[in-house]
């Protein structure tokens, strides 16, 4: 029976080590790219308790904690780039002026929440130079417009589908552009931001629809079909 236990825990694992394998665009399946380290811990679990637990001197013991181990390192594979043990690809800046540094505040508010005063609490405490706002229609560009004092500069997308955007700048932008790109009701923002004279930052904006059964089928790009 406990041997039964193992085989069905590594098949869960092989199911979420291997499946993501696949150049499938389901949902489902590439959200399994995802919780890499959660999948890492449980894979973990299940080698020290096949330790603990299994007949070492059976073979079938043996191909169950072999079949983990190597899942278990392909997962790490995927997560050690982000974390402190991996090289850096850039090095860190040390003498940057304040003058050249660019503070984002990135806020998906929700289209339905109604606690505008929460966010505009928030602008007023970490003073960002950009804020960049995610599902906001109408009724969030009204409540925001206090802002126009302090962010004078703005691209403004409301937007009923839960993809609205806006940006407030207290920067000078250039070149602003609303586009629909990946699809006609998905709107992203672009632009150049004059962070200090003679150096401006070229930005683009994206609040992409999730791979989740209520949006998309598929992770692929939809193309537009207009």
């Amino acid at each position: 029976m406990e041997l039964t236990l193992f085989w069905l825990a590594t098949l869960l694992t092989s199911v979420v080590t291997l499946v993501p394998l696949s150049k499938s665009a389901q949902w489902w399946v590439r959200d399994l790219d995802f919780p890499r380290l959660q999948f890492s811990v449980v894979i973990g679990l299940v080698i020290i308790l096949g330790l603990w637990r299994l007949d070492l001197s059976q073979l079938s013991a043996w191909l169950i904690l072999s079949l983990n181990t190597a899942y278990f390192v392909y997962q790490l594979w995927w997560i050690a780039p982000y974390t402190r043990l991996y090289p850096k690809e850039a090095e860190t800046e040390t003498q940057t002026s304040p003058k050249h540094c660019l503070k984002l505040l990135n806020a998906n508010v929700l289209a339905t929440n109604r606690h505008a005063k929460s966010l505009l609490e928030l602008v007023k405490e970490h003073q960002p130079d950009i804020l960049i706002t995610l599902e906001s229609n109408l009724w969030w560009q009204q409540q925001l417009a206090p802002l126009a004092a302090n962010y004078p500069y703005c691209l403004q997308c409301p937007l009923e589908n839960l993809y609205g955007m806006h940006l407030y700048s207290r920067l000078p932008l250039h070149d602003g552009q609303i586009r629909y790109l990946v699809e006609k009701d998905v709107p992203s923002m672009h632009c150049l931001i004059e962070v200090a004279h003679n150096i401006k930052v070229q930005a683009h904006f994206l609040h992409p629809a999730p791979p989740s059964p209520s949006e998309n089928d598929e992770s692929a790009r939809a193309m537009p079909s207009w």
